[in-house]
C-alpha cells in the first residue's frame, strides 16, 4: 500500500510542476549567441525565463524536445510556449550517465546529484564514496532502473543521453518527470559538444562558470590546432579495432574524425558518410584491411578491466592485426576507458584530447606532454 501512496504522490507532484504549457511562437525571445553548437539553441524570454530547444541530429531544421525553464522561485509564465517545464537550478537529480554526473562536479554541483544510474561506471573516486554512502543514490542501470528508489528520491529532472532504442518515455512520462535528451555526443565538431556546457551550467545554477571554462576549452583548443596546422607532416591514421565481427569506423564528419583531422592526422576514412545522425559505419575485417593496412600510426580505444593491453594480446585477438604495418612497426595507441576517464573528461575538455592526439602525431609541436589516455603498445 504504501509504495502506490508514494508512486500516486510522485506523479501527481511531478506532474504539476512539469505540465505543458501552449504557445508555439517564441519570436519575442532573444536567441543566445553559439557558435559551435548545431543541435542546441537557448533563449531568452521578455518573462523572465529561459528556453532551450534540442534540435533533431538526423535534421536539425527540426526540434525534438523544448525546455522553459524557470527560476525556482518564480511563478510558471502563463504564456510560456509548449515545451518540458523544467524548474532551475536543479537540487535533486538523477543522472544516467558518468560524463554528466563528472560534469556537476566540474561546475561545483555535486550536491545536486540526488542519484546516478550505471554506477558502477563512474570513475570519479569523490562521487563514488558519495554513492558507497548513499548520500548519492544509486538507482540501477539506464535501461532497467529501480523505478521504487527513483519515486522516492522524487528527482527534479533526469539527465539521460537517448541512444539509439532507449525510450525516454514510457516510465519516466508515467511519472511526469522532466526527462534531458542529453544529445551533446551527437555533434558534430568536438566544440559544439563541449558548448554543451552552456546548457548544464543554467540547469545547475552555474552559469558563470561554465561560460569560464568553454572559454578556457576554446582558447586551447584553437591553440593547439593552430600549432599543428604549421605542420607539413600529416601521419595516415586507422582508428578502433573489430569488435566481434565488424569494425566500427567513425566517419569524416564524426565529432572523432573532426578531431583527427584538427590534430594534424590524414584520416583514411575521412571519405566515410553516415545516415540519420548516425557517426560511424560498420565494415568487414577485409574492407578495412584493403584501405588503411598501411596506415603509418593506429588508435583505439577499449575496455580492459583489470587488464592492460599489449601487442601479444591483441595479435591474439585476431592474428591479422600482425600484418599491418602499424603494428610491424609499433605504432599502435591504445586508451583503456575503464582505467581512464576518457569518457567522462574528453567531451568537455576536447582541448586536452586535441593535445593528447596532437602529441600522437606531430610530437615536435606538443612538448613536455605525458599522455593521460593512449599508451603506447608494447
Amino acid at each position: 500500500m504504501l509504495k502506490k501512496i508514494i508512486f500516486f504522490a510522485a506523479i501527481i507532484c511531478v506532474s504539476i510542476s512539469c505540465r505543458q504549457f501552449i504557445k508555439s511562437d517564441i519570436s519575442s525571445a532573444t536567441m543566445l549567441e553559439l557558435r559551435h553548437s548545431t543541435l542546441l539553441r537557448i533563449y531568452d524570454d521578455a518573462d523572465g525565463y529561459r528556453i532551450a530547444e534540442v534540435r533533431n541530429p538526423a535534421d536539425t531544421a527540426k526540434i525534438s524536445r523544448r525546455y522553459i525553464l524557470i527560476d525556482s522561485n518564480l511563478d510558471a509564465p502563463k504564456n510560456a510556449p509548449e515545451g518540458t517545464i523544467i524548474r532551475v537550478p536543479l537540487h535533486n537529480a538523477l543522472i544516467c550517465t558518468s560524463l554528466h554526473a563528472g560534469l556537476f562536479k566540474t561546475l561545483g554541483a555535486t550536491d545536486e546529484i540526488g542519484g546516478v544510474c550505471d554506477a558502477k561506471y563512474v570513475i570519479d573516486s569523490t562521487l563514488q564514496l558519495l554513492i558507497k554512502k548513499e548520500k548519492i543514490k544509486d538507482c540501477g542501470y539506464t535501461a532497467n532502473p529501480d523505478r521504487e528508489k527513483i519515486l522516492t528520491l522524487a528527482p527534479d529532472a533526469v539527465l539521460m543521453s537517448p541512444y539509439d532504442g532507449m525510450q525516454t518515455t514510457g516510465f519516466y512520462g508515467a511519472t511526469g518527470i522532466p526527462v534531458v535528451d542529453c544529445v551533446d555526443y551527437m555533434e558534430n565538431t568536438p566544440l559544439g559538444q563541449a558548448e554543451w556546457i552552456k546548457f548544464y551550467g543554467i540547469l545547475t545554477g552555474r552559469e558563470r562558470e561554465a561560460d569560464s571554462i568553454f572559454e578556457v576549452v576554446k582558447r586551447n583548443y584553437e591553440e593547439v590546432f593552430l600549432q599543428v596546422s604549421l605542420s607539413s607532416y600529416r601521419p595516415t591514421l586507422l582508428t578502433e579495432k573489430m569488435y566481434q565481427q565488424t569494425w566500427y569506423v567513425p566517419t569524416g564528419r564524426s565529432t572523432s574524425g573532426v578531431f583527427y583531422k584538427d590534430a594534424g592526422f590524414f584520416y583514411i576514412f575521412d571519405d566515410l558518410t553516415a545516415d540519420n545522425g548516425r557517426v560511424s559505419v560498420p565494415l568487414t575485417f577485409e574492407q578495412v584491411y584493403a584501405k588503411a593496412h598501411d596506415a603509418d600510426i593506429w588508435i583505439f580505444k577499449y575496455y580492459g578491466e583489470n587488464q592492460t593491453l599489449t601487442l601479444d594480446l591483441l595479435a591474439a585477438e585476431n592474428p591479422n592485426y600482425k600484418d599491418f604495418k602499424a603494428f610491424k612497426e609499433r605504432t599502435i595507441y591504445a586508451c583503456n576507458t575503464w582505467a581512464t576517464p576518457y569518457y567522462d573528461v574528453t567531451p568537455f575538455r576536447p582541448d586536452i584530447l586535441l593535445r593528447e592526439l596532437a602529441y600522437i602525431s606531430n610530437p615536435q609541436w606538443v612538448k613536455d606532454y605525458k599522455p593521460q589516455f593512449f599508451q603506447r603498445l608494447q
